[in-house]
Formats: C-alpha cells, sequence, structure tokens
C-alpha cells in the first residue's frame, strides 16, 4: 500500500475501498455526484477505559467518507484507502463521548439512513460471528434480518480454514 503513504491500511480498509469503487464503477454514477463509504466501528477498544469483554450489548457507530466517483476512480485506489484509515483513526474516546453526550434516542430502520449512491460495509475478521456457543453447539451460519437487507449493504464474514 506505498500509494497510500502508511503501511498500516486494515484488510478491512483495503477490502471496504475495493468494493467502494467497484460499487462507484458498476453504478455508472456521474463524475460530480457524491458517493460514500460508511463502516462500522467498534467502540469497545476505543473507549478510554475500554468497555470490559464481559459487557453485554453493542457499542457500534458507523462513520462516513464522502467524495465524488471522478476523484474516487481518478485517484489511487491507495489515496481512497488513507481517506477510510484516517477515518478509523481518527476515531477515539473523544470523538465517542462527543457522539454520546448530543445523542438523542430514536428507533430507526437502518437502510433509510443510507443514500442509495452509498455502500455500508459491515462485520470484519475480528468481530467473532462463529465464536458464540450457548451450549446448544457450534454455529453454522449467520444471518441477518430484514433491516441488515437494502441495496449498497456488504457483509464481510471470515470462514475458518
Amino acid at each position: 500500500m506505498e500509494k497510500c503513504s502508511t503501511t498500516k491500511i486494515s484488510t478491512f480498509q483495503a477490502l471496504s475501498t475495493v468494493m467502494w469503487r467497484c460499487v462507484t464503477r458498476a453504478c455508472r454514477l456521474p463524475e460530480d455526484q457524491e458517493t460514500g463509504c460508511r463502516l462500522a466501528i467498534n467502540n469497545r477498544r476505543r473507549l478510554s477505559p475500554p468497555l470490559p469483554d464481559e459487557y453485554l450489548g453493542n457499542s457500534v457507530q458507523t462513520m462516513r467518507r464522502v467524495t465524488t466517483p471522478g476523484v474516487l476512480l481518478g485517484l489511487s485506489v491507495g489515496w481512497a484507502a488513507r481517506l477510510l484509515h484516517e477515518m478509523v483513526a481518527n476515531h477515539g474516546d473523544k470523538a465517542i463521548r462527543e457522539f454520546v453526550g448530543s445523542w438523542n434516542p430514536y428507533v430507526y430502520k437502518i437502510g433509510r439512513m443510507f443514500d442509495s449512491n452509498s455502500i455500508q460495509m459491515g462485520s470484519s475478521a475480528r468481530f467473532d460471528m462463529y465464536g458464540n456457543e450457548f451450549e446448544l453447539g457450534r454455529g453454522v451460519a449467520v444471518l441477518s434480518g430484514h433491516a441488515n437487507k437494502f441495496d449498497g449493504k456488504v457483509t464481510l464474514t471470515a470462514v475458518e480454514a
């Protein structure tokens, strides 16, 4: 990833970048229209002190970067990967606490939160989706409900070899 001036791009960030560029190209969006990539970011270890492993519940935020198809496809994949990497790297305790302090609770349907010119990346190899065991045997599949299926949603899962 020398084209992005860092060696800290994660596999998830690199794959998200490639998917964002591929979907944008396939949709043939006008060069000056806005396109975005939204990542679900796990806040557990980003808080100070971090949430304990025993914490039952989610602490996830979505973060978004936008540009135009002309810029996204005209510059290198490294440039776009760096854009996503910087968003994730700058998301820490202070940003999370500011968000929580200004948060107004409400119920929403996740698919209505995203515009049709963006992608929403979900999951990661860091989320052990197959490792939960409730004394019923090992899970054979990870399924998401209707709310997690909408245009632009991409879910990654890691499978043991």
